[in-house]
Formats: C-alpha cells, sequence, structure tokens
C-alpha cells in the first residue's frame, strides 16, 4: 500500500518488483543485441533508453490498472462515504443485534436481544451472576444493529472491493441514528500471483479520540448512539 499525490494505491508491490525485474531482464539483452548491429544500423543510446521507459510504463499499467482505478475510487468513496456518522443520540435498556450480554451489561444494558443460527429469537439477560438465554417470539427492542456487505468491484472472479455498513436503526420509523462505514480491498490482478496468505487492505475504519488514532467498530458505534437508559 502507497500514497502517491493524495490517493492510495492498495497492491503489495511484490509482483510488480518481480514482473519489472523481468522486463529489466528481457529489455537489457534487446539492448545488448542492438548494440552488436552495425554502426549505420545501431540505435543511440537516447533512443534505447526512451524505449525502455516507454516499455516499463506501458508493463506497469498493464500489471496495475485495477489498482490505479480502485484507488480513485476507493479514496473517492472514502471522502465521500467513510467514517463513523453519529446522527441522533437516544437512551435504552437494550437492544437487538448482537449478543454477548456480559460485556454489554457492564457498559450499562440489562438485555440483548438476537437470531440464533435456527433462525429463533433469543433474549439474555444476566441473573444472579448468570448468563439466562430465553426463546421468545419476536425482537422487542426499538433499537437494533444491522450489518450489511456489498460488493463494489470484482476481480479474478473474487471480491475485489468490500463497501461494509455498520448501523444503528431505530425499528419503529426504520430511521438510521447512526453508522460506521468502511471498505476492504483485496488483491488485484499482479497480486494473485504472488504466493503466501495476505490480509485484505481496509480504509475509513480508523478515528481519532483523545489525540491517537484508533480502529472504528461496531461496539464503539452502539456505545456512541444508544446511552444506557439507567446511568
Amino acid at each position: 500500500m502507497i500514497e502517491i499525490f493524495g490517493t492510495t494505491y492498495y497492491t503489495s508491490w511484490l509482483a510488480t518488483i518481480l514482473f519489472c525485474l523481468i522486463t529489466v531482464i528481457i529489455t537489457v539483452i534487446i539492448i545488448l543485441g542492438l548494440r552488436l548491429m552495425s554502426a549505420r544500423n545501431r540505435p543511440s543510446i537516447k533512443k534505447l533508453l526512451i524505449v525502455f521507459g516507454a516499455f516499463e510504463l506501458v508493463i506497469f499499467g498493464i500489471l496495475h490498472w485495477d489498482i490505479i482505478v480502485a484507488g480513485h475510487q476507493v479514496s473517492k468513496m472514502c471522502r465521500e462515504q467513510g467514517g463513523m456518522h453519529i446522527y441522533k443520540t437516544v437512551a435504552a435498556d437494550g437492544m437487538a443485534g448482537m449478543s454477548g450480554i456480559r460485556g454489554w451489561s457492564e457498559y450499562g444494558f440489562s438485555y440483548v436481544e438476537y437470531v440464533d443460527s435456527r433462525g429463533d429469537v433469543i433474549r439474555s439477560t444476566i441473573i444472579n451472576g448468570e448468563i439466562v438465554k430465553e426463546r421468545v417470539d419476536k425482537i422487542t427492542s426499538q433499537y437494533i444493529f444491522k450489518s450489511k456487505r456489498e460488493n463494489i468491484a470484482k476481480i479474478v472472479d473474487k471480491s475485489f472491493i468490500k463497501k461494509i455498513t455498520l448501523s444503528v436503526m431505530d425499528r419503529d420509523d426504520g430511521n438510521v441514528l447512526g453508522e460506521l462505514i468502511y471498505f476492504t480491498i483485496h488483491q488485484g490482478w499482479a497480486d494473485h500471483w504472488v504466493p503466501g496468505e495476505y490480509k485484505p487492505w481496509k480504509c475509513c475504519n480508523k478515528g481519532m479520540r483523545n489525540g491517537r488514532s484508533v480502529f472504528l467498530t461496531g461496539s464503539g458505534l452502539i456505545k456512541e448512539v444508544v446511552k444506557p437508559e439507567n446511568k
């Protein structure tokens, strides 16, 4: 990943180095072959360097056309959409869309509601220090946490750019009270040729807190929007 003139390009650059080395070797062989020609037909060093530079630019463009386009696209989307946006704060005794009542009870919620893998609605509370999970007919919380993933672009039959939207919604009117939007960027065409594991790059998932850079999370969004009713 590298930033050039305010635009971030998402690549390991290892593929570029490898391919450029190959093209340099090929070009050197061609130059040496041309220098062995007769003096009358031999091109000048200046012309050879111009041809070599143009050749390298063409190779770079072929290898990273997707990275170049994606860099500008992601920079624009991050600038216009990304980050955490708080539209309204509310107070509640609990909410739906997440589990982990132990941690949320420490925050101040008395319950959380969620849908389990079987499709049952579970209401989770803590009674006498023990976690109690109860199946209920439906979600009763007014506020709910949701996540959404969208494929923005595809390449090499895999998701290339994904937009992740985490939001807190009011179930009564459908309004979004707050949202966290960030993007993940996967390997481009050239990087797929490089062996080994990798982690997708992310943008717009960081913010400033007390003068320090911190990762923005869904739980952080919830705490910014929904305050415990009894605190």
